[in-house]
């Protein structure tokens, strides 16, 4: 998945990062989320992509049923499938 988001894409990145804010600010205590992505998907990062392996990886999550997608930052790969969220108050 490369390019723009779309609008529930946008929308849930929006929503999980106002979250980890207002925990930081101490506006709440703790949040606990669940979502269901519009489609599994598997993120990789900028790091996997460099791995051997990498190619493989990608047609075993797509043969999988799940979307791809690369992300900038981060350590290794993340299935989303049904998620929860839970920011703490740091």
């Amino acid at each position: 998945m490369r390019g723009p988001l779309s609008r529930e894409q946008a929308l849930e990145m929006a929503v999980a990062h106002a979250l980890v804010r207002q925990a930081d600010a101490g506006e709440f205590d703790e949040v606990l989320r669940f979502y269901q992505p519009l489609a599994p998907a598997v993120v990789f990062s900028r790091r996997d992509t460099n791995a051997p392996r990498f190619a493989q990886a990608v047609a075993v999550a797509k043969r999988s049923g799940f979307q791809v997608a690369i992300r900038s930052a981060g350590g290794r790969a993340v299935a989303y499938d049904l998620v929860h969220d839970r920011a703490p108050r740091a």
